[in-house]
Formats: structure tokens, C-alpha cells, sequence
């Protein structure tokens, strides 16, 4: 029985696992020092593969909102935010409200390809606004997918695949066939070549003229 039993658990454990590798997804992950009087400062930034955070249904005075490039909001939701902490003693029952003048959050936000900027709200004053080129694009000329850089996000890493055959960053159709076609001949080749195959022809000519004066000419 109890062979079974372990057998279960490990077959739940097995499935509550999966479960939540299977959730995973990537995200931005945002740590912010909030003060009571809106002073915001971003602690650290990194996209990576998570869980989101869980948000407030209800408002709390506070929302974060993802725009897009068209100023399209992607994600909004209330955030959880309170300086006061209320603390049980253990000897005489009672609650006790401790004020704080700043805390610690972090923020775990569904990541978007044609996101712009992630703002931040106490009612509809925005006290913290984050580009997101400043903190994902390297600026190396490299487009790394997996730092979340992409085309709209980062232009100059990620110039390929945005529609534009752009010479001045050597693009061509072998490294970018998303953006160039096949090249086709010019003008100018067309008049090269017909002029070599006009001296090639002419040599001809003059060659077997040659040898034609040549067995007829007299003995």
C-alpha cells in the first residue's frame, strides 16, 4: 500500500512539474524601489523565461501598463503596492501597522515583440517610464533573439528582416534574403558584354581572314 502511495506522490509531483515548466514563458522581469512620495528606481531589468506575476483584480491605486509602438496598449494590470505592514505579536494579541517610506517589487511582465516602453501609475500620474531598447538592445550589429531584441525594438542589430535591402550595412541576398532579392545583371553588364563578344568576334574574323589570304597566296 504504501509503495503505491509513493507512487502516486511521485506521479503528482511529476505533473505539477510539467505543469509549471509548461507555464513558463518569456517575460520582462523589472525590480523597482518605490518611495511613498512616487520616486522610482529601477534596481535591475532582464528578459528571461518565468512565470508572470500574479496582479490585484481589484484597484489599488497603482497599475503598470506595456505600450506598443503605435501606443497600443499590449498588458495592463493593477499592482499590488502598500507601505504599511501589519504585524501580529505573538505575547498579547495584537496588530500593529508599521509605515515604510520605500519598498521593493518586481514586476514579471509578459514580453512582446512590438513592445515600446513599460510605464508605471499611482492614479494617473506616471511616476516611472522604461524604454525598452535602453536595456535589451546590445548594439553590437548582432540580432540576439534570445536577449529579446527584435526588429521594431532594435533596428540596428536586427536591420534584417525589416523589408529594406540596406547596402550601407552590406546586405545582400545571401545574408539577408528577407530583405534582398537575387541580384539581376545591370544595364552596364549587358554593354560590357556585348562589347567583349564583339572583340571576340572581330578576332575571329580577322584570324580566319588570316588564313584564308594565307592558302591562297601563291606558291
Amino acid at each position: 500500500m504504501k509503495k503505491y502511495l509513493f507512487l502516486i506522490f511521485v506521479f503528482l509531483v511529476f505533473i505539477a512539474l510539467t505543469h509549471l515548466t509548461l507555464a513558463e514563458e518569456k517575460i520582462c522581469s523589472i525590480w523597482l524601489r518605490i518611495f511613498r512620495n512616487d520616486t522610482v528606481i529601477l534596481e535591475s531589468f532582464s528578459v528571461e523565461e518565468g512565470l508572470q506575476s500574479h496582479f490585484p483584480t481589484s484597484q489599488t491605486g497603482y497599475y503598470v501598463e506595456v505600450l506598443s509602438y503605435n501606443n497600443e496598449i499590449l498588458f495592463k494590470a493593477n499592482v499590488g503596492i502598500s507601505f504599511n505592514i501589519h504585524i501580529l505579536t505573538t505575547e498579547i494579541p495584537t496588530n500593529i501597522t508599521t509605515e515604510l517610506n520605500e519598498i521593493l517589487i518586481n514586476l514579471r511582465l509578459p514580453f512582446f515583440e512590438n513592445a515600446k516602453e513599460i510605464n508605471l501609475y499611482h492614479e494617473d500620474k506616471k511616476i516611472f517610464s522604461l524604454q525598452l531598447s535602453n536595456y535589451i538592445c546590445n548594439k553590437n550589429g548582432i540580432c540576439e533573439k534570445e536577449r529579446g531584441e527584435t526588429v521594431e525594438l532594435c533596428p540596428l542589430d536586427c536591420h534584417c528582416g525589416n523589408g529594406i535591402c540596406e547596402k550601407i550595412l552590406e546586405e545582400n541576398y545571401e545574408n539577408c534574403p528577407q530583405d534582398c532579392k537575387p541580384e539581376q545583371p545591370t544595364f552596364s553588364f549587358y554593354i560590357y558584354a556585348f562589347i567583349i563578344a564583339i572583340i571576340f568576334v572581330l578576332i575571329f574574323l580577322i584570324f580566319w581572314k588570316s588564313r584564308s589570304v594565307r592558302y591562297e597566296s601563291p606558291t
